[in-house]
Formats: structure tokens, sequence, C-alpha cells
């Protein structure tokens, strides 16, 4: 038989090892919940604990950024008199795209989660070697 073998399609395969990281003090009841949500994440290797700590940094900078606007309303009164767009609004948009982007990183996605389901890895080289022995 001259069969030969192609790439191999696995699932990769990682043994849970993470450890959660401390919790940062000072936590709303929603970012609690978000703490709870990412340290539950069965996806997650000892790697990613300062990814971790970032999301939640990141968190707490959007929803800071989110009570000032809430405050001081969407557009304010700037030196001169004129109304401008809150300049925390920037800051809340740039900390939920980071957010997204951490969400994709820590596989808290659907998406992320299946690309990462769908790695292809090609066999060593030794098993290429042994494999055209066989034939």
């Amino acid at each position: 038989m001259n069969a030969r073998p192609g790439p191999v399609r696995t699932q990769k395969v990682q043994v849970r090892n993470f450890v959660a990281p401390m919790k940062p003090a000072n936590l709303t009841p929603s970012q609690e919940y978000e703490w709870l949500e990412i340290i539950s994440n069965p996806y997650l290797v000892a790697t990613d604990g300062s990814s971790v700590i970032d999301y939640m940094k990141t968190i707490q900078l959007r929803d800071a950024a989110f009570d000032a606007i809430s405050s001081d309303g969407v557009f304010v009164d700037d030196a001169k008199g004129s109304r401008k767009k809150h300049p925390a609004y920037q800051i809340y948009r740039e900390a939920s795209d980071r957010i997204l982007k951490l969400k994709a990183i820590l596989l808290m996605t659907p998406a992320s989660r299946i690309a990462a389901q769908n790695i292809t890895t090609e066999e060593p080289e030794e098993a290429k070697g042994i494999a055209a022995l066989a034939d």
C-alpha cells in the first residue's frame, strides 16, 4: 500500500494548570461577576495570569470612565465655553475595545474557542521519516 500520511488534525490538549492571581481590591458587584467568570474559565493555562490582571484593570478603567460620563454627561464645556465630547468617552471606547481583544485572547468568546479547537498540527519530522520507510 502506497498511502502517504497527510497532516494530522488534532485538538490542542493542555492540562489546566491555571492558578488565579490575587483578586483585585474594591471590586463592584459587576466587576466581581467578571472576576468569577474569568477565573472559572476552563480554557485558561498558567501563562494567562498577567492577561487576567490586565483584563480586570481594563474593566475597572472602563467602569470609571462610564461613571464620569454618567455624572458629567456625554458633552462637557471646555475652557472656552464651547461644548465638546467628554474626554472619558475616548477612554471608555478604547477600554471596551481592549476588553473584547482580551476576551478573545483568553478564549472567552465562542469564535476564539472554535478557532483554538481547529488548530492543525503537522507530524514531526521523525514520524515522516518512519512513514517513508514503511512504504
